[in-house]
């Protein structure tokens, strides 16, 4: 049986002669894409301009996103993009935000190699 450490190499390889590199849209198999307006909870955390993750509407003034999402950010480069299923389209609503709140907590987990 091969090990994690023998496929890395392998792998790497692979990749290097597929001539391209790896893109998120190529690690759901078998997904679909979103109609306009089939997720209309759903948004799109942004940090100085940039897309970091997404997020969901629970209430008409907070949005849920993970901690890691806005690490290090301050309120005012932090906005939520809400209504558009593609966030390169533009035709999103953009929010700026007032607060981040709660407390980061990040646990390490161990694991076996």
């Amino acid at each position: 049986m091969l090990s994690i450490k023998s496929l890395v190499p392998v792998l790497g390889l692979l990749l290097v002669l597929s001539g391209h590199g790896f893109y998120f849209a190529d690690a759901i198999i078998g997904g679909q894409f979103a109609r306009p307006a089939q997720f209309p909870y759903q948004g799109s955390v942004v940090v100085d301009g940039v897309n970091q993750c997404g997020c969901s509407v629970i209430s008409r003034t907070t949005v849920l996103t993970g901690a890691h999402c806005v690490a290090g950010a301050t309120n005012n480069r932090v906005k939520v993009v809400l209504g558009t299923s593609d966030f390169n389209e533009g035709d999103g609503q953009t929010f700026g935000v007032i607060r981040l709140g709660g407390k980061a907590h990040v646990k390490e987990i161990p694991v076996a190699h």
